[in-house]
């Protein structure tokens, strides 16, 4: 990467610290095809209206307990090596980073998403017995 281009980033960087509650309140960095994934010791101390004014972020939410910003196919992983830089913290892989955000959740919402994982897994199978049954039904009524 070149050297505007790093400059760049580290201002956008920077902006993503300051924004999200400074560096004591990011636990985890990563990053996933098109966002910039950080999970937060307090949600509430990032200020995600601004962080969707910061140059190059198309948008951010908060999902799963992580605050996800969207920046793109390829600018997401510059961005994502230089924010883990300047804060000297190793990127995170996926799953590592949804680990690290589940510790935080308390017992109830742990079960809802054990469960909910469970029903993930067996959808497919589930949407093919019931569009298999409504298909039986249909050419039965023929």
């Amino acid at each position: 990467m070149d050297a505007g281009k790093r400059q760049r980033y580290e201002k956008i960087a920077a902006d993503i610290v300051r924004l999200a509650g400074g560096r004591d309140n990011i636990l985890g960095v990563a990053h996933c095809a098109t966002r910039l994934r950080l999970v937060l010791e307090d949600n509430d101390r990032a200020d995600t209206a601004a962080i969707e004014n910061v140059d190059l972020v198309k948008g951010v939410f908060v999902a799963g307990d992580q605050l996800q910003i969207i920046f793109g196919a390829g600018l997401v992983n510059d961005v994502c090596q230089v924010l883990a830089d300047s804060i000297h913290m190793d990127s995170m892989s996926l799953g590592d980073l949804k680990t690290k955000a589940n510790k935080r959740m308390n017992p109830l919402q742990r079960a809802v998403k054990a469960l909910s994982d469970v029903f993930i897994e067996i959808m497919p199978g589930i949407l093919a017995a019931a569009l298999l049954t409504g298909l039986s039904s249909v050419l039965g009524n023929l």
